[in-house]
């Protein structure tokens, strides 16, 4: 064989070669992917399974380290597996390979989102949404981050984006009708709830759901028909047990009530006891002196960080605020770096006009986590009140800067006013 013929041949080869390198990272990566989907089970993940699929991942990186999924499939194992930190950092990767690719950013946008980062996930999901308009669950994502930002008209604006770009979206109906509840629109709650059941007449959560908008009305037979659905259903659904206990007692049903609260505290997968769970459910439904009664009843069987949360926050509600600074403080010495416990007793401080010691939570929340928007509000308040007026319009300024979102109901439960309006009236 002749030179030229070695020439022609070589390319081939490594062409070849190549080729067999690519396929092997690819197997290792749909090896993982096949772990991920096997480690569901029963709603839960195992996560054995989750680990396993790591490796798989690492297998597939180590022979192909410019593959465009694979990072996203590792990303959305370490979300499964709540190490959102590694997560963002392999969805980071990927959108710096490649950048037009609207998954890196939705996928980093929940995991920001479940970190608390809202402002982060809020550019992520827009991003996303931009490259890729045809993404539905971009939409209804969007709709839950202002959600959980307590900006219900935008979110409601999402979630009907998101049946406008598919018409049989039932948990965006039924995330409609939870939000028409909680602003007290019954008749539209209902009118999306039957939407979702039409779509899925075994959905459980509908059921729940449309149950509690009965209950709200006083239409106790139909509340007890939807939430024994549910049970009929889901035998492991807590919501319908607490719901159901809450029309129970409105009937006078007493012990019959209390087994179904037991029942549901028993089946919540919070952290802590059954009393604990029960608490946090009386609170979900803004029944707060209830929800205090069951946060001490579980604190004499465990004190825990979350429980004094949890109960300082029904006091802080009800402006009960000694008895909110001595839950919020006993946290706080139990965690002496949670930044939740030290805004809220700061805010507890504000109240009680004692405005250094507010400061000073306030300011280590802002030195702790400069992410988290709401100390530079309060900080700002407390400057306000302390007629140092340049301070206060610098950290309004700074919150609205950084994308502080208001919710009008917080006038109301904490005196907190909107900080653009606030500078509008106050700063040069």
């Amino acid at each position: 064989m002749n030179s030229f013929a070695k020439l022609l041949i070589l390319p081939l080869f490594f062409q070849s070669c190549e080729s067999m390198r690519l396929n092997k990272a690819k197997k290792w990566d749909e090896r993982g992917v096949r772990a991920v989907t096997a480690s569901k089970k029963d709603g839960k993940r195992d996560e054995q399974k989750l680990n396993e699929a790591i490796t798989y991942f690492n297998k597939s990186i180590e022979i192909n380290p410019h593959s465009k999924y694979v990072y996203i499939n590792r990303g959305i194992t370490y979300h499964y597996l709540k190490k959102n930190r590694l997560a963002i950092a392999d969805y980071n990767r990927s959108i710096a390979m490649f950048p037009d690719n609207p998954l890196g950013y939705h996928n980093r946008a929940i995991a920001r989102q479940d970190s608390g980062l809202y402002q982060e996930a809020l550019s992520d999901y827009l991003t996303a949404k931009d490259l890729n308009r045809k993404e539905c669950s971009v939409y209804y994502n969007l709709g839950t981050l202002h959600y959980s930002m307590d900006d219900y008209p935008t979110a409601l604006e999402y979630y009907e984006k998101a049946t406008e770009c598919r018409e049989d979206y039932a948990l965006a109906y039924l995330s409609m009708g939870e939000i028409n509840r909680m602003m007290r629109d019954y008749e539209t709650a209902l009118r999306n709830l039957n939407k979702a059941l039409k779509l899925d007449p075994s959905y459980t959560e509908a059921y729940e759901e449309r149950g509690l908008v009965y209950l709200k009305q006083a239409k106790y037979e139909l509340a007890l028909e939807d939430l024994d659905k549910a049970i009929n259903l889901s035998a492991k659904s807590y919501k319908a047990f607490f719901y159901r206990g809450l029309v129970k007692r409105s009937l006078n049903k007493q012990e019959e009530a209390g087994e179904d609260f037991l029942k549901a505290g028993e089946l919540k997968p919070y952290k802590g006891t059954a009393m604990y769970s029960i608490g946090r459910l009386f609170s979900e439904n803004k029944d707060y002196s209830d929800a205090i009664l069951y946060y001490e009843r579980s604190l004499k069987l465990e004190q825990t960080v979350s429980t004094y949360n949890s109960l300082g926050y029904c006091h802080l509600i009800l402006h009960n605020n000694e008895a909110a600074l001595a839950a919020f403080s006993e946290g706080i010495r139990m965690d002496t770096l949670n930044t939740n416990l030290l805004n809220s007793r700061g805010m507890v401080y504000t109240n009680l006009m004692k405005y250094d010691s507010a400061i000073v939570d306030f300011k280590k929340c802002m030195r702790l986590r400069p992410a988290y928007l709401y100390p530079y509000n309060n900080l700002a308040n407390c400057y306000f009140a302390l007629k140092q007026q340049d301070k206060a319009c610098e950290y309004w300024k700074l919150a609205v800067s950084k994308g502080y979102v208001y919710n009008p109901e917080w006038k109301a439960a904490f005196g907190i006013e909107d900080p653009k309006e606030l500078v509008k009236l106050h700063c040069k």
